[in-house]
């Protein structure tokens, strides 16, 4: 049974919106892996039995059946999903009609995230309780590719452009990068409990902490101590102004919660009191920032000028996050489903230009 995540209605009265809800809560499932392919259907396994199909006009429907523990997944280079099964040790090829059949059935254990070698149409697996990383050819061989004793339940995968493979450990948060010979070294650690990630023009990415930590990691991997906003207030969210400063937020069960900014130099300051559970933010390009929290007893999209004059432009009960398109489009998240909202407000681009 689907239950409806919620419903939105816009009070700004510039431009009539079109919703598009993406994904619904599903009662009684969890996400375990998220996958798109080539034609933009979006595959949604539920760590159960069961993956979902959304197709990019919101239709939905049951794609496959019968798995165990369906968790990470990929699309192969003839279009099939490649699904783990994180309790049955498993992966099963599920062709386009939503087909399934077992590719491997032995060799894994606790599998999870997997990724693609485009060149080779191998795949790589991790194992979240074997903490290893197992190489999978076409025909469903499965071999060792690479294992650590500094490897904690791997779980996200993903390759770089130069062919080395990035691993995600769930259990101490560290990444690994592995070479395409297999060789693993940790790649990031000592971050505390990450949260809120940005990246800013010159490609440092900041991450912030539940202590309020606040670093910053340049391309050469070198690791700073940015900011710390006072113990109480986690470093959630992070967003850039265009001049360069970092604006973040983070939600207490305070009805007064602040928006802070962060110089360039560091130099912290409260630019906005008065959110209730602040969360997701986002800047447009004339400079206003827009937040999803509560304001004056209301939830949902509130925008504040660069002058700090708040009002709410977007009503929604569980709003959690946003991220706004130069192309005018918003994509909005709640605590069970994203949404996509054609609005008339721009985002920043992804680039300067």
């Amino acid at each position: 049974m689907f239950v409806l995540a919620l419903f939105f209605a816009a009070v700004s009265a510039r431009a009539q919106t079109k919703i598009h809800a993406l994904t619904e809560v599903i009662e009684g499932h969890s996400v375990g892996g998220v996958t798109v392919d080539a034609l933009g259907n979006i595959y949604v396994a539920d760590f159960g039995e069961i993956v979902w199909k959304l197709t990019p006009e919101g239709e939905r429907h049951e794609f496959a059946s019968g798995l165990y523990g369906a968790s990470g997944n990929a699309i192969d280079n003839e279009g099939n999903l490649l699904q783990s099964n994180f309790y049955g040790d498993s992966i099963t090829k599920i062709d386009r009609k939503g087909q399934a059949k077992p590719l491997v059935t032995s060799g894994l254990s606790g599998p999870v995230g997997i990724a693609i070698d485009k060149k080779t149409g191998d795949f790589y697996v991790a194992n979240c309780r074997g903490n290893s990383i197992a190489k999978v050819a076409k025909d469903g061989t499965v071999s060792s590719f690479a294992k650590s004793d500094l490897f904690n339940c791997p779980n996200g995968i993903s390759f770089d452009r130069e062919g080395n493979l990035f691993v995600s450990c769930r259990n101490d948060g560290t990444i690994h990068r592995i070479t395409p010979d297999g060789r693993a070294e940790e790649w990031m650690v000592g971050m505390g409990i990450a949260t809120g990630i940005a990246f800013d023009q010159a490609g440092n990415l900041f991450v912030g902490d539940r202590s309020g930590t606040i670093f910053k990691i340049s391309p050469s991997r070198e690791i700073f101590v940015f900011a710390t906003l006072e113990p109480s207030i986690a470093a959630y969210h992070l967003a850039f102004h265009p001049s360069g400063d970092l604006y973040v937020t983070g939600p207490t069960t305070s009805s007064f919660d602040r928006v802070h900014r962060i110089t360039q130099g560091g130099d912290v300051s409260v630019f906005f009191r008065g959110l209730g559970r602040p969360q997701g933010l986002a800047f447009d390009r004339d400079a206003n920032l827009y937040v999803a929290g509560s304001f004056g007893g209301r939830r949902g999209i509130v925008r504040i000028s660069p002058q700090a004059h708040a009002d709410v432009v977007l009503s929604g009960s569980g709003l959690v996050g946003l991220a706004l398109q130069p192309s005018g489009r918003a994509i909005l998240a709640t605590t069970g489903a994203l949404f996509t909202l054609d609005w008339d407000v721009r985002g920043l681009p992804l680039a300067a230009q």
